[in-house]
């Protein structure tokens, strides 16, 4: 995850599982397309869940290591503007949030 944090794609796939419709990450043209794509993905029947609790279940599988990347490596991808955000995104966005770092490592 570090290395993603730091790669502008990288970070969109991570951006994209947090915030999928985020016009704050996201060009209208970018949004336009991933729709299509989620529409024709529906269309085709890729999958028999609902896309929310699709996307439910990845969060909460990718929560605790996302969590725990900011913890560790947080201090050091803040100084990376565009993995800032992606900080900021992950503590808003994830199950737990802050609550579930232990405060010793909380970055600063």
């Amino acid at each position: 995850m570090p290395s993603l944090a730091t790669d502008k794609n990288g970070r969109r796939a991570i951006l994209y599982l947090l915030t999928p419709t985020s016009t704050r990450h996201f060009i209208p043209s970018t949004l336009t397309t991933l729709a299509a794509s989620a529409q024709k993905a529906r269309d085709l029947g890729t999958s028999k869940k609902d896309p929310a609790v699709r996307r439910k279940e990845l969060l909460s599988y990718a929560s605790p290591g996302l969590l725990e990347v900011v913890a560790d490596k947080g201090g050091e991808l803040v100084r990376d503007p565009g993995a800032g955000l992606l900080i900021q995104e992950i503590m808003l966005s994830t199950e737990g949030g802050e609550s579930t770092i232990p405060r010793t490592r909380v970055p600063h």
